[in-house]
């Protein structure tokens, strides 16, 4: 049986969530400055903490996450911040269901 290729994966991830919701994790710094995190965490470590706590709470209706790179722009490390968004996603997928991120 050959492997799946991205489409594919994407529309059989729709029907094992029996849902089309992609969540865009497009984050808004302003918004999350808002939020009282400690003034010990980097504007960095907030943005990771406040986007794990929207993933944890939505990935039960999602069948994909979509990280648009231009609003990591304000990040003192974007690509750090997407690595470990995708990392934490990766974490809940199992063999029976897979979260799709969209880059």
């Amino acid at each position: 049986m050959s492997e799946l290729g991205y489409f594919e994966r994407l529309a059989q991830n729709m029907k094992d969530h029996g849902s089309y919701l992609c969540i865009g994790l497009d984050p808004q710094l302003e918004l999350i400055e808002s939020f009282n995190f400690g003034s010990t965490i980097t504007i960095d470590e907030a943005g990771v903490q406040f986007l794990k706590n929207v993933i944890l709470n939505t990935k039960d209706y999602a069948c994909a996450f979509k990280i648009n790179r231009k609003f990591y722009s304000k990040f003192i490390n974007p690509d750090e911040v997407i690595r470990q968004l995708v990392t934490y996603i990766r974490s809940f997928n199992t063999g029976e269901k897979e979260i799709q991120i969209i880059y």
